[in-house]
């Protein structure tokens, strides 16, 4: 393989953990699929890094995105999964590390904003809260019930800053975490992303869409002689590009396609 983006954004483990998001999201989006089907459609959906059918990394990441972000507003998923400076693994973490990465009504009832799962088990813990704990049990098993058995998929676990420290935040999997919790696990299958520099962000995969749409955008304020748009698009994508060593690759390769005056002011404004 002629590996045109940075080593990172192929790395297998990278490829693991968007692999096992799909498998779960689709058991979701595919209610009557038959149960015996399953092996076949995972087989499928961890071939997509390897497909005859695709362009590997590019098709991946962006389909990737397409459905994590286009169904369930999963935004920024990507970026920490694709990010140079976060590098994941898989283990067992304990439930008392976690925090989770969403509210519910049930958390609510103990205090508003982030809430650590540890908190969680405290309050409910307490004997005059054991009725609350069995409502909130029933209801994540409710739902739990509504696809074929989905649990056995890893959480996805990032670090993120909370206040002045590194929390270990559910990204996804915040009911298969209060389920254990509730059901008194202490521990929980889980992908974790934690920072080897830094504690942002940095180099990660940058849809090729958003490039493709800003490209559009900007020829279309071209196109009506809006040099002060024009340039205002310049500047984001200068931006982004500072972001992502892939996307420099992707808007000269994939994006900005064609030849001629557009594209040539576009490569000089962006230094390319």
């Amino acid at each position: 393989m002629n590996k045109v983006y940075p080593e990172h954004v192929y790395e297998k483990v990278r490829y693991e953990v968007a692999i096992s998001y799909l498998q779960h999201e689709f058991r979701k989006l595919f209610l009557n699929t038959p149960a015996d089907f399953w092996e076949i459609l995972d087989k499928d959906i961890a071939g997509w890094t390897n497909s005859p059918e695709l362009t590997t990394p590019r098709d991946f990441w962006n389909g990737f995105h397409g459905i994590s972000m286009g169904f369930k507003l999963k935004i920024g998923l990507i970026y920490y999964i694709t990010a140079e400076n976060i590098a994941w693994r898989r283990i067992k973490i304990p439930i008392s590390d976690l925090w989770f990465g969403v509210e519910f009504n049930e958390t609510r009832k103990i205090k508003e904003g982030k809430l650590s799962l540890k908190e969680v088990n405290e309050f409910y813990n307490r004997k005059k809260n054991n009725n609350l704990k069995g409502e909130w049990l029933r209801v994540v098993k409710e739902a739990s019930g509504r696809t074929l058995p989905r649990d056995q998929h890893p959480i996805i676990v990032v670090q993120k800053k909370h206040k002045e420290f590194l929390i270990y935040s559910i990204f996804d999997g915040n009911r298969r975490s209060a389920k254990a919790l509730l059901e008194g696990n202490e521990k929980i299958d889980a992908y974790v992303g934690e920072y080897i520099e830094g504690t942002s962000i940095k180099n990660y995969w940058i849809p090729t869409t958003i490039l493709m749409e800003l490209i559009l955008f900007s020829k279309q304020a071209y196109d009506r002689g809006n040099k002060e748009m024009f340039q205002k698009y310049m500047e984001i994508l200068k931006d982004i590009l500072l972001k992502s060593d892939s996307a420099k690759y992707e808007l000269k390769e994939r994006s900005l396609t064609g030849s001629g005056e557009f594209k040539s002011n576009v490569l000089k404004a962006l230094g390319l």
